[in-house]
């Protein structure tokens, strides 16, 4: 028997039209069609009475993704610093091992007893107000599944000249930029001393050079001066856990293609036996329209991570669709 049930519901409208106008006494005749499309899969029966997020459950929807709400970074100001110990102010929340893993510090950078927090480190949102950042605070950050999705083409001849052109868009929906993630985050050990996005120089710093020297910086005020301009956490935490930073719009308006064809007059053609001579250029994947971080908003797990990353919209360095030209020749008798 299936342990489980998946109801799909949705809608799709198609719609043409097709017409015709003058243009210096000889007839342009033009057609458009355009789609689009919603459908939404939800769970209607899973044995998951708790509706633990690490499994499926009745009423999730096919391609949620859960996560953290980032909160930037730990500022100086979010410690009082007494005898050489940061500790966080009152109402500040902690974070706890549960959502990042180990966190690497400079040993010299002292914090007070039980604390995980330290300047730099990661900030998350304390949903559940319980004063420290655990499992208990993840929470929808959005849907692979688009809102609305579609196409539309335009089509048209003047004369000896057609053209046709297709797109396609997607409206809503999400991407977790998981390329980027694993670039910003993560790595407590390996990932130091490893090649990084250039991003990464964004990020707080504990050391300086000094006279050749790599030195951590401890003092507040040397702190708040060497970060300034920092605008990422101290990325070398054990874990990495979802955040909201990297789950994108998906949104997005692609020309997939485009060809332009010219007919040569049948005055020459039939002069070699030839019925028709169509000449014709198309350019495909011309041009994405996207507000995507990534190189696709089109995106699926990389095959060799799939065991990891399974799920539809996950961006693991997917290499992009090529753009493509093709010149070809039509020829009837």
């Amino acid at each position: 028997a299936n342990c489980a049930d998946l109801r799909t519901n949705g809608w799709e409208l198609s719609v043409s039209w097709n017409d015709s106008f003058k243009v210096a006494n000889k007839p342009f005749r033009y057609g458009i069609q355009a789609t689009l499309g919603d459908y939404q899969r939800t769970i209607t029966k899973y044995n998951n009475p708790d509706k633990l997020i690490s499994d499926h459950y009745v009423g999730k929807k096919m391609g949620e993704i859960w996560g953290y709400e980032v909160d930037g970074f730990y500022t100086v100001d979010d410690f009082d610093y007494v005898d050489g110990v940061y500790k966080l102010k009152a109402g500040i929340p902690d974070i706890s091992t549960a959502a990042t893993g180990t966190y690497r510090r400079p040993s010299e950078l002292q914090v007070a007893d039980g604390q995980i927090a330290f300047p730099g480190a990661l900030k998350l949102q304390d949903v559940d107000k319980s004063g420290i950042v655990d499992l208990d605070d993840v929470v929808d950050l959005g849907e692979v599944q688009a809102k609305h999705t579609g196409g539309f083409s335009l089509n048209g001849n003047y004369k000896n000249i057609d053209f046709g052109a297709n797109f396609t868009y997607q409206i809503g929906g999400k991407v977790y930029n998981v390329a980027t993630m694993s670039q910003l985050s993560g790595g407590k050990e390996t990932g130091l001393g490893l090649n990084k996005y250039k991003d990464l120089a964004g990020a707080f710093q504990l050391y300086d050079i000094q006279n050749g020297n790599l030195v951590p910086v401890i003092e507040p005020t040397a702190l708040k001066q060497l970060n300034a301009n920092a605008k990422y956490a101290l990325p070398y935490y054990e874990d990495a856990p979802i955040l909201s930073d990297y789950v994108e719009d998906a949104s997005y308006l692609r020309l997939n293609t485009l060809t332009v064809g010219y007919t040569l007059p049948k005055a020459w053609t039939t002069k070699a036996y030839m019925q028709k001579v169509r000449i014709y250029v198309t350019g495909g994947n011309l041009f994405c329209i996207t507000g995507y971080s990534g190189l696709d908003p089109e995106v699926n797990s990389d095959p060799d991570k799939a065991k990891s990353y399974p799920t539809l919209g996950l961006d693991w360095g997917a290499y992009m669709r090529a753009r493509t030209f093709t010149v070809g020749l039509n020829v009837e008798f």
